[in-house]
């Protein structure tokens, strides 16, 4: 169920970060077409502002360099024309803005989309591990299910029973039992043990030091017979 989890979780990850560089690039193509218009205005404008110039000149020359006139239209068309000039180097520091913002989330993008393609790589060789443990463990403990009056008992994904018999000579068929679970990280771990034995945290210490479950079910039942 956690795996299943996680791979939900990193299922809508990717959709969620997809619908965002899809957002993210219509943003910016709207962004980048209107700056186009916008200049392309401006542009006219000046070309427009560079013809009223000429006009300009050609209207100071007949009124005389010191007419006073002149030169009060002269000075508004240059102010005219400065704020094109300033309007239009806005509008191209806009647009190179806008085009490193969209770079910024397009590299954030691929970076999650990598770190995910990583996550799920991880998740499908733990998954691969849990599984070839848990044949090792069922194949480990056939040998004594014959021997030793052994029961193996599937409680669960990844979860195992084992009750043994023949142990106590009173009553041969009295159960003694303990639950093996192997987690995300191909841990051991005993969640049950009836009876419980002693030193059973110091036990479990030792399998996943060594993974010798063989050993590990001959000292539990070592133990189990001991209390007999």
């Amino acid at each position: 169920m956690q795996s299943y989890n996680m791979e939900r979780s990193l299922e809508q990850l990717q959709e969620d970060m997809l619908t965002a560089a899809r957002m993210v690039d219509n943003w910016a193509d709207s962004q980048l077409k209107e700056m186009r218009h916008a200049q392309l205005r401006h542009t006219k404008t000046m070309e427009d502002d560079k013809e009223n110039a000429a006009k300009l000149q050609a209207s100071l020359k007949q009124l005389g360099e010191h007419s006073e006139a002149g030169q009060i239209l002269a000075s508004q068309q240059a102010a005219e024309i400065a704020l094109s000039r300033s309007a239009v180097s806005q509008l191209q520091q806009q647009k190179e803005l806008a085009m490193d913002t969209q770079n910024d989330i397009r590299q954030q993008i691929a970076a999650r989309e990598q770190a995910l393609v990583r996550e799920t790589e991880m998740l499908s060789e733990r998954e691969r591990d849990a599984a070839t443990s848990m044949k090792e463990l069922t194949r480990g403990v056939q040998f004594f299910s014959e021997r030793l009056g052994l029961k193996i008992q599937r409680t669960g994904k990844h979860h195992l029973q084992f009750i043994f018999r023949y142990i106590d000579p009173y009553n041969v068929n009295r159960e003694f039992s303990f639950s093996v679970r192997i987690d995300e990280k191909n841990m051991y771990h005993v969640d049950v043990c009836e009876p419980m034995v002693e030193d059973l945290a110091g036990m479990v210490a030792q399998l996943n030091d060594d993974n010798q479950l063989s050993v590990f079910i001959k000292n539990i039942r070592k133990k189990f017979k001991a209390m007999v």
